[in-house]
């Protein structure tokens, strides 16, 4: 069933419900990626159809396979002020330098 929906990673959980991420394209060869997401209710065994699909576009040249896309991480939770759920992506880029 969650195969089906080509949503296999879990992004997190609240109040019994399971948010999952899905994607495509591939990382290694700098093809850009595509996301979406859906929500898993293990007590009814049913799932959502997809929804909230975003692609960061990213390519990169084949002479600088070295470098890295964009690192996404995401936060799944729900708004109490509105009843809302709500999924939070961040990003994070490797080929950044920085220091502390």
């Amino acid at each position: 069933m969650l195969k089906d929906k080509g949503c296999l990673n879990v992004v997190g959980s609240c109040n019994g419900l399971i948010c999952l991420v899905g994607d495509s394209g591939d990382y290694f060869t700098g093809e850009y990626r595509g996301y979406w997401f859906c929500v898993w209710n293990p007590a009814t065994r049913t799932i959502s159809e997809k929804f909230g699909y975003f692609s960061d576009f990213e390519i990169w040249p084949p002479d600088q396979h070295f470098k890295y896309p964009p690192n996404y991480n995401f936060k799944f939770g729900c708004d109490n002020s509105t009843g809302t759920y709500k999924v939070v992506a961040s990003c994070y880029d490797l080929n950044q330098e920085s220091s502390i």
